[in-house]
């Protein structure tokens, strides 16, 4: 077993409570976009610790302050708008394509909260549908694109990154690969922030494995945490430098061979793969002679490959990254200036602390699991398996346990049943939330309750208020949600979850219950846990729903291995199918 990495150093400002985005001090100015992608990638991994894990073990995971981070990530990312862009990327790809038109050049990509928009360096052909615009510009509305069906159609241009957002709202986008050469001027740590919030774009990115990426210099953790594990790390400028100009040699020579253009094959997919984008992103400054070197390998060739530098001559930067407590980028000519997106030092650190621990070797005892030596000297409530193995389970004869007071269920779709009164008109999924936060959380104060969530305190009490109202009072009068008058907040002791339930049902260890205690704990999965979770919301529960995840199939195995022995193939085909349902792309 690996033991979970520490946290990453961070400053006092890091920890700052309260701005109007509680979030930014941990994620600084990390894009929506490359949130969402980060997040993405610890998903993929967490996954992989979920296939890996034995038989009544628990995944490991990072420490508290660590895993503040990754809630602080989920309040920003927008994995909605990813899955649109990707959507619209592929549909251009197909149209220009089946229609035997090259690629348009592309001047930016503007993402907003309504839609996305191309903006061509050229003419381009009237925009195809479900697009709409001009030969200038091509929009679609987040709803339109949408509708887009799932494609694996190569994507048009995989080396888009967020430079920042301007001052309209608008995340500015631009292809590395169209521009060639790219110089970045600025503070040493301003440039390795911007650049490494490239880095995590282009490495994390859905469609990351259309592309090749090289991280020269800078920090190789951080560069080697990308998920898509095809990210190349070299140490000197000078390697890197030649690199580019080996690299660049043999393409030259190929596309003069081979005749190819990659505005027309890069949307071919039999021949995508063979034009893939190479980018270059230089973490370190880089001297005059091999800027020089570098723009005779690349300016002008037009052979799908680019370089991101960093450079202190003012007259080799095309942007410059200024303010490093709120870093701007503007670019040469002053026509575009937006707030940078960047990723600071301490959230480097805890990117890689959060990969590192999700190693899958990582996992520790479950508190569901009891070996001979743990089994308590008390007598259970519930018979053990040997008492009950030989009665057979009816499974039509499940019946659904109604609690007495209000009960939030989790295993499945988010759901606060019971309650005495009416749900709220707005906020019911962020009641739900915070609900689930106080069971998991009882006697907690509103300051704890507000960083851990990462909301603002006047959010946080107004959903309070909401929710409050919504479990009403019991049966004997008293509040649900009792105002915390002693500073600690903690609801009425007869609300629980059905999680909570189901830690009482397996106290005695489940590999020590009957078959019709297994039956019980798998009746009790509607779906996979927390299936509905909104975006931004439940990021602190991670530990929770692995917990939910691991003990329900490990519930699923011991009972589909019981029936069996007994010979009964539907329970234990039944044991099977209700352990997958907790896990389906698992």
């Amino acid at each position: 077993m690996t033991a979970a990495p520490e946290g990453p150093s961070i400053s006092t400002q890091a920890l700052a409570p309260e701005t109007d985005d509680p979030s930014l001090p941990l994620t600084g100015g990390i894009g929506a976009l490359a949130a969402a992608m980060v997040l993405g990638g610890l998903e993929l991994r967490r996954a992989g610790q979920l296939r890996a894990r034995p038989l009544g073990r628990r995944i490991a995971h990072p420490a508290p302050e660590t895993q503040r981070y990754e809630v602080a990530l989920g309040r920003r990312e927008r994995p909605d708008q990813v899955l649109l862009l990707e959507r619209a990327l592929r549909q251009i790809g197909r149209h220009c394509h089946t229609t035997g038109t090259p690629l348009p050049g592309l001047d930016r990509v503007l993402v907003t909260e309504d839609h996305l928009e191309f903006r061509w360096s050229g003419l381009a052909s009237p925009p195809p549908a479900p697009f709409h615009g001009s030969s200038r510009s091509w929009l679609i509305s987040q709803d339109e694109a949408g509708s887009l069906p799932t494609d694996p159609h190569p994507v048009a241009y995989p080396a888009l990154v967020t430079l920042g957002v301007s001052d309209h709202g608008e995340w500015v986008m631009i292809d590395l690969e169209q521009a060639e050469l790219v110089g970045l001027r600025g503070d040493p740590e301003a440039r390795l922030s911007s650049l490494s919030a490239m880095l995590v774009e282009l490495g994390s990115a859905p469609w990351s494995d259309e592309l090749s990426l090289t991280v020269v210099g800078g920090e190789p953790a951080f560069a080697e945490s990308a998920p898509s594990g095809l990210v190349r790390v070299c140490a000197s400028v000078e390697e890197g430098v030649r690199r580019v100009e080996q690299l660049a040699r043999r393409r030259t020579a190929a596309y003069r061979t081979e005749g190819a253009q990659t505005a027309h094959s890069r949307v071919d997919p039999d021949r995508a793969e063979s034009v893939a984008a190479q980018i270059f992103l230089f973490c370190d400054a880089i001297d005059a002679d091999q800027h020089l070197r570098l723009a005779a390998a690349l300016e002008g060739k037009g052979i799908a490959m680019a370089a991101v530098v960093g450079t202190e001559d003012p007259s080799l930067a095309h942007w410059a990254i200024r303010n490093p407590d709120a870093p701007m980028l503007s670019s040469r000519t002053g026509a575009v200036e937006v707030r940078a997106a960047t990723i600071p030092r301490h959230t480097r650190e805890a990117i890689v602390a959060l990969v590192d621990s999700l190693d899958e070797t990582s996992h520790t005892s479950a508190p569901w699991w009891r070996d001979a030596d743990e089994l308590p000297n008390v007598r259970t409530l519930m018979p053990r398996r040997a008492l009950e193995d030989t009665q057979p389970v009816q499974i039509i004869d499940l019946a659904e346990r109604v609690a007495p007071h209000p009960q939030l269920l989790l295993i499945g779709p988010i759901e606060l049943a019971g309650t005495a009164g009416e749900p709220p008109a707005r906020a019911r999924r962020q009641c739900e939330e915070y609900c689930g936060w106080l069971l998991e959380n009882p006697g907690r104060t509103a300051t704890a309750m507000s960083r851990e969530l990462m909301v603002a305190d006047g959010t946080r009490r107004s959903n309070m208020s909401r929710l409050r109202s919504w479990l009403g009072n019991a049966p004997d009068g008293s509040t649900y949600l009792p105002e915390a008058y002693s500073g600690r907040i903690s609801l009425h002791p007869g609300i629980s979850s059905d999680w909570q339930q189901l830690q009482i049902l397996t106290g005695p260890g489940i590999n020590h219950l009957s078959t019709a205690s297994l039956a019980a704990v798998l009746d009790s999965v509607r779906g996979a846990p927390l299936a509905d979770a909104a975006p931004g919301q439940w990021h602190w529960a991670e530990e929770l729903r692995t917990d939910m995840v691991s003990l329900i199939r490990d519930a699923g195995v011991l009972l589909a291995e019981q029936a069996r022995s007994n010979g009964d193939l539907d329970l234990a085909r039944w044991a099977a199918t209700r352990a997958l349902i907790v896990a389906p792309r698992r």
